[in-house]
């Protein structure tokens, strides 16, 4: 683990996806610390890069890796503005 445990109060993750960092983030973050990670999902390529599947979520995967959390926000969809395909959630670990 790359990250120590128990030691942070918030994670900010934006347009970054290594999968095995995912278990890390959910050791790293404190109880009560918040989460907040956007990044982009398979329908992407349709707008531009990233192309690279493995660097892109599938539909519920944000989701459905921190189901067991307190959520407070989550979309995935089409944003505008530049056009992008995204998922985001920000929750807190209970």
């Amino acid at each position: 683990n790359p990250l120590p445990e128990d030691f942070y109060r918030g994670i900010i993750v934006f347009r970054y996806l290594h999968r095995p960092l995912i278990p890390c983030i959910r050791k790293a973050l404190k109880t009560g610390g918040i989460l907040v990670y956007e990044t982009f999902t398979i329908e992407q390529p349709k707008f531009g890069r990233p192309h690279n599947l493995d660097f892109l979520l599938k539909p519920e995967d944000l989701r459905g890796w921190f189901q067991d959390w307190g959520i407070i926000h989550y979309f995935e969809g089409i944003k505008d503005n530049p056009k992008r395909a995204v998922a985001q959630i920000v929750c807190r670990k209970t």
